[in-house]
């Protein structure tokens, strides 16, 4: 149970460094919040990356290339598909909270 808990409340970590856990919520709304948030700098990521290969492209550079593009396109559609079902959840969640 100790090293459950303790790997739960690692997975509550913020990207900006705070943890989710320590805020005055339960400790599965913390997980959704930490999900909510990697999924968006995951996507916020992916997405700089892509911007950063289309601007090589059209400086006459080779970028990324076709093959690993469409790989990036498909990570951020996920990125942002399980970022918005977590944050729907979530929301269902507090709604339902009396």
């Amino acid at each position: 149970m100790f090293f459950r808990r303790l790997s739960e409340s690692r997975g509550a970590e913020a990207t900006n460094g705070i943890h989710w856990s320590d805020l005055p919520m339960q400790l599965g709304l913390a997980l959704k919040c930490a999900h909510v948030d990697h999924c968006l700098l995951g996507l916020q990521g992916v997405l700089e990356m892509l911007h950063a290969g289309e601007a090589a492209r059209e400086a006459g550079q080779s970028g990324l290339g076709g093959e690993l593009t469409d790989r990036l396109f498909y990570a951020s559609r996920a990125l942002a598909a399980s970022g918005t079902e977590t944050l729907y959840a979530l929301q269902a969640r507090l709604a339902a909270t009396p």
